[in-house]
């Protein structure tokens, strides 16, 4: 991937006024297009300085060509507040860089992502990765803004994440957030990355990282099953799909349609996926089972295969559950980490489970793995349960920073 230029110019804005920032802007936005991660952001703000989506109310002069002395006809209307959003993000240095949901993607590639999610695990034993438990904090109607932290010896970073779980009835996407990533070193911003891509891609590379240390070689050649067909649905089909000897995945959601289209997503990629109306039959026949949804109950039986690895994702809450207690009960238990599954792991929370049994990755990363091919430990499922943690955050900045500056 080309890296633009950067600009050179510090686009720091007064916060006297409204029309501080409009002449301000348009006199340095020509010389700051290397902000913008791609064309199109960049000429969003040109043409709302030049009034073609946001018709002032009134003049604002300016002495560098850009004053607005009549509202010309605007293309579509966009609040002040869309505006100053949009513009103030140049408050920043020209020389931090601005990735959108797309182009955070590409900078985190799916196995290398696990790769690195591995050696941040390891730099955290090692105690020279860090990161405090996440603050989440109530807004708005049922809303949550959560703010996550994480830092090594070279990069700190911050992730701001609000969940609004009725933003669907507002045609809204549930979740907005982005990744501020900095110089440990001197604070200077480097980049800042979409934190839906950044959550969806890291999630989905950690369960696969937990694949490859947990999961029996039959259960790896056995199908996939994916219960739920959204974003994290839709990357666990893509990240298990490019690594799995075999290509084989059922996908459920509570909307047949749903599941169609993320198996048709899957066809796509090469992936034999299908679509099913119903689990239970197909449960018995599946080696690895990814459950992503956001259900209070749990989404499937306690029929899983006894070979099988079962990962979840879904459930963030000790209010939530995707998982049958007997199986929580009877299987053997690994987490992403302990302190974020005492908190929020609902399915393990509500199943009472015996939390002296239950084993953080980074001890089995550290070289202490179960022994999966014994006959003894065959003959017992394998649980993962993921409930999110800044430092999967701080390997996916780790290496969209590497691929930014290649």
């Amino acid at each position: 991937m080309a890296k633009p230029a950067h600009g050179r110019l510090c686009c720091k804005l007064p916060a006297t006024s409204v029309a501080g920032h409009f002449a301000l802007i348009g006199k340095y936005i020509p010389h700051c297009k290397g902000a913008f991660a791609n064309e199109g952001e960049h000429s969003l703000v040109r043409r709302a300085l030049n009034g073609t989506h946001w018709p002032p109310r009134r003049a604002v002069g300016s002495a560098h060509g850009h004053g607005m002395a009549s509202a010309p006809t605007a293309k579509r209307f966009v609040p002040p507040f869309a505006f100053i959003r949009e513009c103030t993000r140049l408050q920043y240095n020209c020389s931090v860089r601005i990735f959108d949901f797309a182009t955070t993607h590409q900078l985190l590639p799916y196995l290398e992502l696990a790769d690195e999610l591995r050696v941040v695990l390891r730099d955290k034993r090692a105690g020279v990765a860090v990161a405090p438990q996440r603050l989440a904090l109530p807004v708005g109607d049922g809303g949550v803004l959560l703010v996550m932290p994480a830092a090594d010896r070279n990069i700190a970073i911050t992730k701001l994440v609000t969940v609004h779980p009725h933003n669907a009835e507002r045609g809204l996407p549930s979740i907005h957030g982005e990744v501020v990533v900095m110089n440990a070193h001197t604070g200077e911003r480097l980049m800042i990355l979409d934190g839906r891509a950044v959550t969806a891609r890291r999630t989905a590379a950690l369960s696969l990282l937990a694949a490859q240390i947990l999961a029996s070689e039959e259960a790896k050649h056995g199908p996939l099953l994916i219960i739920g067909a959204g974003v994290q649905g839709k990357a666990h089909l893509e990240a298990f799909g490019r690594w799995l000897p075999a290509s084989d995945a059922f996908v459920f959601s509570r909307t047949f349609a749903d599941a169609e289209a993320l198996a048709h997503h899957g066809r796509m990629l090469g992936i034999n996926a299908q679509a099913i109306g119903t689990i239970s039959d197909m449960l018995p026949a599946c080696g690895i089972v990814v459950t992503a949804t956001t259900s209070r109950q749990p989404v499937l039986e306690d029929r899983v295969r006894d070979d099988a690895l079962v990962i979840a994702v879904g459930a963030y809450s000790h209010e939530m559950a995707e998982l049958p207690a007997g199986l929580v009960r009877r299987a053997r238990v690994f987490v992403d980490t302990l302190e974020g599954a005492r908190a929020e792991a609902g399915d393990l929370i509500q199943a009472g489970v015996d939390w002296s049994r239950v084993t953080p990755l980074e001890e089995a990363i550290a070289g202490e793995p179960p022994d999966i091919s014994c006959p003894k430990a065959s003959k017992t499922p394998v649980i993962f349960k993921s409930v999110g943690h800044a430092l999967w955050d701080l390997a996916a900045a780790r290496l969209a920073a590497r691929k930014a500056a290649a």
